[in-house]
């Protein structure tokens, strides 16, 4: 296993010692953590002072012999109950992800590394490019993002978290990937992972931006702040040896500035000045045909996903797996008999009268993708159940709910992840986006189950339902509770979980 010393630590030209500790003064650091319970007498613990929880509070309860901080004090040097190497940094979310990749020894550069950012389409271009390069037989493949870690498809136990982990836990994640014989690793990375560098010391050899709409304003303050952070992976990111792929359909995408390496322009448009563009897109409740056109060639391509936010992902996976080495019919033949996302728009079978899709939808763009997607094959009324989550970006309540009643025949507005606010609170935020005179095609139901079921009791053959906003989560956090709750399976159970006790 891969170690550092203490020299090796000290000698870091953004360190300084403001402790040291007489009673092991020379020790070998094999773990790096920001989880004091994770601790062991070989780590470096991390005392981050983040929004809600300040690390230096849980020093004296580690064993760890070497603490990295960012701001210290007479009054926390008093408090230390024993003897502590108290390194400090202006910076420690960057010198944790250098020394979690020496610590793994640098595992991302024994693989093949695809990373994808962008609003939505993350997981869904993930899945599919995983897909292809699985059928093509070129090697174990691995995934990190939102539905989990995985390795060929596989879920991972204990793996959901963070969509791009913090920077320990994924470079031991690489590390594991290794081990394994993994020779690919396709990564989705937020904006939020590159703005903690969670991603610090991985080279991508592709990298992808497949859109940029409103998302994580709580978290970033602005559409400007959140944009910058994505441009991140282009700019600290790729080599001269990378490809970047940028979507164009979104003007700020395609305007990244690529620091390094070869870049190519996709469209979903009949647009022949872009490197990848696409022509004769035809759309059906089983699947999505469109010709897919490159270097003067063109392909048919058939997926078994519905909208046009799927050829998106699509051309993404599609123009990644050819930088990846597979060939045309490797990839026709792979789309063909690509099984659903979990959670993207996922059409869910039951026991009641029309079609039900379950999708993660939780943005103003995505929501409208969706809806807009099953309108075009929704033969009579189209409902749709969703609600916002607590405690996040509030700016999006009304825009999501506006967007629901221009596009749905009746909107249900429930909860979804309410955490610490009143569910009524976040419901009025959405209803306050509605116009009065769309307010007879609203129902208000707090409790998520009891929203599904009333659509579902209602629905005719010929509608379509959306359940949108959780997508794969199998819960519902409640106050700081976390509750098991599932979409997908409250709609394959009805009817016989209607009306339980």
């Amino acid at each position: 296993m891969p170690s550092l010393s203490l020299e090796n630590l000290l000698s870091h030209p953004l360190i300084a010692v403001l402790d040291t500790n007489p009673l092991n003064s020379s020790p070998t650091i094999n773990h790096i953590t920001l989880d004091s319970r994770q601790c062991t007498s070989q780590s470096i613990f991390v005392a981050l002072c983040g929004q809600n929880v300040d690390g230096r509070r849980f020093i004296n309860g580690t064993v760890s012999p070497v603490i990295l901080v960012e701001s210290w004090s007479d009054e926390w040097q008093a408090s230390l109950n024993e003897s502590r190497w108290i390194l400090q940094t202006s910076d420690a979310r960057a010198i944790m992800a250098e020394w979690a990749c020496q610590i793994s020894g640098n595992p991302s550069k024994k693989l093949h590394m695809i990373g994808i950012t962008g609003t939505n389409g993350k997981t869904t271009s993930t899945w599919m490019l995983s897909h292809i390069l699985q059928e093509a037989n070129i090697g174990s493949v691995a995934t990190i993002g939102t539905i989990g870690h995985r390795i060929d498809g596989v879920a991972l136990p204990n793996s959901m978290g963070f969509t791009t982990p913090e920077s320990p836990g994924l470079q031991r994640s690489l590390d594991y990937f290794v081990e394994q014989g993994c020779s690919t690793c396709i990564m989705e990375v937020s904006s939020i992972g590159l703005m903690m560098q969670r991603v610090g010391g991985i080279v991508f050899d592709i990298a992808a931006f497949t859109n940029f709409t409103q998302d994580h304003l709580d978290i970033h303050g602005s559409m400007e702040q959140y944009l910058q952070e994505k441009r991140k992976l282009f700019q600290f990111h790729v080599s001269k040896q990378s490809v970047s792929l940028l979507m164009t359909n979104h003007p700020l995408v395609s305007k990244t500035p690529v620091h390094h390496g070869e870049v190519e322009y996709l469209s979903t448009s009949d647009a022949p000045n872009n490197d990848w563009w696409v022509s004769d897109k035809r759309y059906s409740v089983t699947g999505t045909h469109f010709n897919c056109h490159h270097q003067g060639d063109v392909h048919s391509i058939y997926i078994p996903l519905i909208g046009e936010h799927n050829i998106e992902n699509a051309l993404i996976a599609i123009s990644a797996a050819k930088h990846t080495g597979i060939n045309w019919l490797q990839i026709t033949t792979a789309l063909r008999t690509l099984p659903q996302t979990p959670g993207r728009l996922q059409y869910v079978h039951g026991r009641y009268s029309g079609h039900a899709f379950v999708d993660y939808a939780h943005t103003p763009d995505a929501l409208e993708q969706s809806l807009t997607s099953l309108r075009k094959l929704c033969l009579g009324k189209l409902w749709v159940v969703f609600g916002c989550g607590g405690d996040r970006d509030t700016s999006k309540r009304p825009v999501m709910g506006c967007i629901a009643v221009q596009v749905a025949d009746h909107t249900i507005v429930t909860s979804d992840n309410p955490r610490t606010e009143a569910p009524l609170n976040i419901i009025q935020d959405i209803v306050n986006g509605i116009p009065k005179a769309k307010h007879d095609a609203i129902s208000v139901l707090i409790d998520r189950e009891q929203a599904i079921h009333h659509a579902l009791e209602r629905m005719l053959e010929t509608d379509v339902l959306l359940v949108a906003g959780k997508g794969h989560e199998n819960y519902q956090i409640i106050g700081n509770t976390k509750h098991h709750f599932d979409d997908c399976e409250v709609i394959k159970l009805y009817p016989d979980s209607y009306n339980k006790p």
